[in-house]
């Protein structure tokens, strides 16, 4: 967590010791909000909105989306969540959609370059037995008018963000199966894929 939010730090007497201003108000903004009354679990919202967990965990973080935890889970306000993803509910005058396998396949994307897309951006989607689709007009439209690439950092670039060594990062990449492509004698790293890891929100 310190890493991944940047968390100053000082080495006394052979300890590490962490800005309690910084940690203290990292905390105060995960605490519950008591007008909150109903909540999702991240798989409920992984169902109903069609989102990897990664996805579901990217979102919440960076829309400071409402949490508690209760009996070891965490939960997310059902209003706050329902507010921001909305435009995802189908149209049903759409009639082409994409796999994610289309996706990947077509745009040559990683997934989790997709599922960041998705997320943040209002693609219509529907679910077909297990496998969720996604509006080929909009997303079609979304890469001309972005004109999008996909994401990579460099190893050295990784290495900076998250104050990580080599072995560290590596490590990483290899654990949680991060996507990664050489081009020339550099390695570059998913960058959606890898920001999904660090910025995962940390419960309490």
């Amino acid at each position: 967590m310190a890493i991944a939010k940047q968390i100053p730090k000082v080495l006394s007497q052979g300890k590490t010791i962490y800005s309690k201003k910084h940690i203290d108000r990292h905390f105060a903004r995960k605490l519950p909000d008591p007008q909150v009354a109903e909540w999702y679990t991240v798989e409920e919202i992984r169902e109903k909105y069609n989102m990897s967990v990664s996805a579901v965990y990217s979102f919440t973080s960076e829309y400071g989306i409402p949490r508690k935890k209760s009996r070891g889970k965490t939960y997310y306000s059902k209003s706050h969540t329902d507010q921001h993803l909305k435009m995802r509910r189908p149209d049903p005058k759409i009639k082409e959609w994409y796999s994610m396998n289309d996706i990947v396949a077509l745009y040559n994307f990683a997934p989790g370059y997709v599922s960041n897309l998705i997320y943040k951006n209002p693609i219509p989607k529907i679910r077909r037995g297990n496998k969720g689709y996604y509006s080929k007009e909009h997303f079609d439209r979304l890469v001309r008018e972005k004109q999008l690439v996909p994401e990579y950092y460099t190893v050295e670039e990784a290495m900076a963000k998250y104050n990580l060594t080599r072995d560290t990062l590596y490590h990483h990449i290899r654990y949680n199966n991060v996507p990664k492509i050489k081009d020339g004698r550099y390695i570059k790293i998913s960058k959606p894929e890898l920001d999904a890891i660090f910025e995962q929100p940390i419960t309490i």
